[in-house]
């Protein structure tokens, strides 16, 4: 198997988990607050990683350091403004909003690279948004929610933080850049977990779980879905491109999904359920390459 599918293979395994912390860290929510919860699950995943990949942490080097720190803010704010949403929204609509960030990463690479989004993604936007609006619109007259709000405020820092991690470790950077995937990505996890633990002391009152179940959640969260997940990510992003790991990405809100209709019982309305299908195919229209003639394409996204 070449590096490029294991790569890719690594990554759908991510995707399952981060569609199943949905779950998890909903239910941990109904015990500690936001910044508490996120400062338990970040240092525990810091302390493991590091722990296991203490050499290559002696050895860190300062631009490494440099995007570690700086991914790490974008993560935190990605993060915290989508936990905070989790608690005035459900688990698959958190997910399926989440998921508008696969649409937002294509737009933002054409931003950064100074083109003009291709057609197919500014298709893929338009019926994004339409799906939006069906998933979040409840009822007649019914406003989205200010979960809704903050989970799409969230998915804007998520595909910040795609592309960037894209830029520093992808293959074509790595030359220019020479950051360590690894340490980069222990970095960026203990970055999150401090600035939550300060937070959580300024704002809340933190306290450590009371039952082994949350317990059990913030430990699969700490050790599967944040230190092992962004280890692989940033890793694997070094063989493949942002716009594939987004693509696969997208596999994120129907795991998340899956499991609460089976786990809560989270059933979506009719409108809801077209609204998530409509999000889902707008995602895959604007990641999907199409083959075009040597002069219409704009080149944006290379899938090697």
């Amino acid at each position: 198997m070449s590096r490029k599918n294991k790569a890719d293979l690594s990554l759908v395994l991510v995707t399952m988990g981060w569609g199943a912390s949905f779950i998890l860290s909903k239910q941990v929510l109904g015990e500690l607050e936001v910044f508490n919860f996120l400062a338990l699950r970040f240092l525990i995943a810091f302390m493991i990683a590091l722990v296991i990949f203490i050499k290559p942490m002696q050895s860190i080097n300062r631009q490494t350091i440099k995007y570690g720190l700086g991914l790490g803010v974008v993560l935190f704010l990605g993060f915290s403004i989508q936990t905070f949403g989790l608690s005035f929204t459900s688990v698959s609509k958190s997910a399926f909003i989440t998921g508008l960030s696969v649409v937002l990463v294509p737009i933002l690479l054409a931003a950064v690279e100074q083109k003009r989004p291709e057609p197919k993604i500014l298709i893929g936007s338009m019926t994004a948004v339409l799906g939006l609006g069906l998933l979040t619109m409840t009822g007649t007259g019914q406003s989205i929610n200010l979960g809704d709000v903050l989970t799409l405020i969230s998915a804007f820092f998520f595909a910040l933080h795609i592309v960037g991690v894209g830029a520093v470790t992808g293959r074509k950077a790595s030359k220019e850049f020479p950051v360590q995937a690894v340490p980069m990505a222990i970095l960026q996890i203990g970055t999150v977990g401090a600035l939550s633990l300060v937070l959580s002391f300024i704002m809340e009152t933190p306290k450590l779980p009371q039952t082994p179940s949350i317990w059990f959640n913030v430990a699969v969260l700490a050790l599967l879905c944040t230190a092992a997940a962004f280890i692989v990510q940033n890793v694997a992003q070094q063989y493949t491109t942002a716009t594939r790991t987004a693509l696969i990405y997208a596999m994120e809100p129907v795991f998340a999904a899956v499991c609460g209709y089976v786990l809560l019982g989270e059933v979506l309305g009719t409108s809801a359920l077209i609204g998530a299908g409509l999000i889902l195919t707008g995602t895959l229209i604007s990641e999907i390459p199409i083959s075009l003639p040597p002069k219409a394409t704009l080149d944006l996204i290379d899938l090697e």
